[in-house]
């Protein structure tokens, strides 16, 4: 009996939509991507530029050709360019020829009705747009990264995307070791009034020379300090409107998960792809921050129904989208807005933090206004310095009439600083008027979050990219983390020092406009070859010039026994430092931020053989130093050939 077989991404879908449709349906997984360049040479070429695919994962081929065959067929993966990507490769793979195109952005009874009820072609132009991403990154990777491991001597490698981000990360960590601390001074006076303690600071503003932006002067400032009697020379107040923030989008929730949960971005988007192949949220691979109609609708009716009527606003929010959105889906939003806790339905408890932080934003987005009462007062002293000079101080207060949305977020950056009611032309006397050291701070350098949006910013990337680069970075051993600080490596300086200038994928508004010209593509507006030659072609005059140039390449490292030069490798245990001789030479170190590390103190025998030496019994393999545990509490080492078990040579450690 012919059935309906509907494929989905992953596997964790299948209960869930199968308990959504009932047996009539077949739901089988392609478990992500199945088909792929191949991963030993380039897979594209000049001058048609058309990519050469290979089986990534040929058991499930198998097993959907079995599932199809003599089926109607609904390809319902992810409603993303790489969806409708893995969609056509199905297809292709499959042979489909009467296959459709389903997507749903949440997994509801209503929305899997509604999708079922309109299927389509597959999209051609995004199948094009996410063909020609995955061809230049291959180009760029490929073509540029074998080169780059010639001038520096390490393994490293280039990315379209990946080399911006990690420019961003050296040139933050350059202006760092470039900054230079300027100790300035500021004046604070403070007072008790009505029992309540305020301060004002000095407005050293009118003293400054053109261009200047700190005080310098320490003794003027301690004469300042000197004053203690002051009047009330104006009061200002007014009314601040605070906006709730948008829901979330997909760079939005990494950062708020990142800062508020401590998750990485990877650790995110796994948990949110649990919660929407559990249909708890919609799709979570979005650069939209406003929800449907009927999702504000629902979230204004449930306010309503909890008793917050008079935080529900007139008419509902709406934000406007940052430049280059592609806008193909609503924000990230709980799919039943009633449903305020996922405890019972995530297996993980990130997963159930996860979906409260989603529920919470959306639910505050839809909120009125938070509205605070500020006031300013200016105080003029009443003394002179001994220049003859008066001066004025300020002094910032903030009361909170209406909580508005913050009744559900917490907002820190307008906590309650009240000032006490002061009267123009009061008298006042300070309690203590003091000088307060201040120094000037480097920029900080990047989190997670914060290159995540750094990147965003500047256009580069799109919101499924965005985890994947932060794990390519660690990955490379780009970077290391510090206090959840992004460092910069040795070898992402080296990266950026080879690459910058010389290849134009390394400026950040040719990256930009690059992702502009993809959305074209997935718009119909160009062609697939034609960005990818012109892409190609540029690559081609780089590499012709970089041939040309001398760069340096010295060896940063040399090897301490016999001086060649060392290189950085990544092994199964991780990076490690390595002889470019070997095997001649076999000299290893650990890895450190990048750099050779300090060996472990080398073991000897009696016989003074040590570890890495030549194995004396069968001179192919080297002596490593290894374990033998003797009863549950003891152990002692010895030296053995790393030839074991062809060679049994043995020898206590001394």
């Amino acid at each position: 009996m012919t059935q309906t077989v509907l494929i989905v991404e992953s596997p964790n879908k299948i209960k869930k939509i199968t308990a959504l449709l009932g047996q009539q349906y077949k739901v089988v997984a392609s478990v992500g991507h199945f088909r792929d360049l191949p991963r030993r040479e380039m897979g594209v070429a000049a001058p048609d530029y058309r990519p050469h695919y290979e089986i990534t994962k040929p058991d499930v081929v198998k097993r959907l050709r079995a599932a199809v065959r003599g089926n109607r067929v609904l390809l319902a993966t992810d409603p993303d360019r790489e969806g409708e990507s893995i969609a056509w490769h199905l297809q292709q793979t499959l042979k489909l020829s009467g296959a459709e195109r389903v997507s749903f952005q949440e997994i509801t009874r209503e929305a899997l009705q509604q999708a079922l009820a309109k299927p389509r072609p597959i999209d051609a132009n995004l199948v094009r747009a996410q063909e020609a991403r995955r061809v230049l990154d291959r180009l760029v990777g490929y073509r540029v990264s074998g080169v780059l491991r010639d001038l520096t001597g390490q393994a490293l490698s280039a990315g379209r995307v990946q080399t911006p981000a990690v420019r961003l990360v050296v040139e933050r960590e350059r202006e760092i070791r470039a900054f230079r601390p300027l100790t300035h001074y500021q004046v604070q006076a403070d007072f008790e009034s009505e029992g309540l303690a305020w301060t004002a600071k000095w407005d050293f503003s009118p003293w400054l020379k053109s261009g200047e932006k700190y005080w310098l002067d320490v003794t003027y400032a301690q004469e300042v300090a000197r004053l203690r009697r002051f009047r009330i020379a104006s009061i200002e107040t007014r009314t601040q409107s605070t906006r709730p923030p948008a829901p979330f989008t997909t760079s939005t929730l990494q950062q708020a998960a990142s800062s508020q949960l401590k998750l990485r971005p990877k650790k995110t988007m796994d948990l949110a792809q649990q919660l929407f192949a559990a249909g708890l949220i919609t799709y979570h691979r979005t650069d939209s921050p406003n929800l449907s109609d009927e999702a504000i609708e629902e979230v204004r009716n449930y306010l309503a129904e909890a008793g917050l009527g008079a935080y529900v606003p007139s008419s509902p929010n709406h934000w406007k989208s940052k430049a280059g959105a592609q806008e193909a889906h609503e924000a990230i939003r709980p799919t039943h807005i009633d449903k305020t806790d996922a405890t019972q339905e995530a297996d993980d408890p990130a997963a159930a933090r996860l979906y409260q932080l989603i529920w919470t934003r959306t639910v505050a987005s839809q909120m009125k206004n938070a509205e605070d009462q500020l006031a300013t007062a200016t105080l003029y002293s009443q003394e002179t310095t001994p220049d003859g000079r008066q001066h004025s101080f300020v002094a910032s207060g903030r009361v909170e009439i209406f909580d508005g949305w913050r009744r559900l977020l917490k907002d820190m950056e307008h906590e309650r600083t009240p000032l006490p009611a002061l009267q123009q032309g009061q008298s006042l006397s300070a309690q203590e008027c003091k000088v307060v050291e201040k120094r000037t701070k480097p920029p900080g350098r990047y989190t997670e979050a914060t290159l995540i949006k750094a990147l965003e910013r500047r256009g580069i990337g799109r919101p499924s990219t965005y985890a994947s680069i932060m794990e390519t970075l660690h990955a490379r051993g780009y970077v290391t983390e510090k206090n959840r600080h992004l460092v910069p490596a040795e070898p992402a300086f080296a990266v950026i020092e080879a690459l910058a200038g010389r290849f134009e994928f390394v400026e950040y508004d040719y990256t930009r406009d690059i992702e502009a010209r993809l959305d074209e593509i997935a718009q119909g507006i160009h062609g697939y070859r034609q960005l990818v030659e012109q892409v190609d072609h540029k690559l081609d005059d780089e590499l012709g010039q970089l041939s040309s140039v001398a760069i340096a390449n010295t060896p940063a490292y040399t090897c301490p026994e016999c001086g060649s030069p060392l290189g950085r490798r990544k092994g199964k245990k991780g990076w490690f430092w390595g002889c470019n001789k070997y095997p001649d030479c076999r000299y290893t170190a650990p890895d450190n931020q990048g750099k050779p590390g300090a060996r472990r103190s080398t073991a000897t025998t009696g016989d003074k053989h040590q570890v890495g030496d030549p194995c004396p019994q069968c001179g192919k393999g080297n002596l490593i130093l290894r374990t033998l545990k003797k009863g549950k509490n003891e152990s002692k080492q010895f030296l053995g050939c790393s030839g074991f078990p062809k060679c049994d040579f043995f020898s206590w450690a001394a």
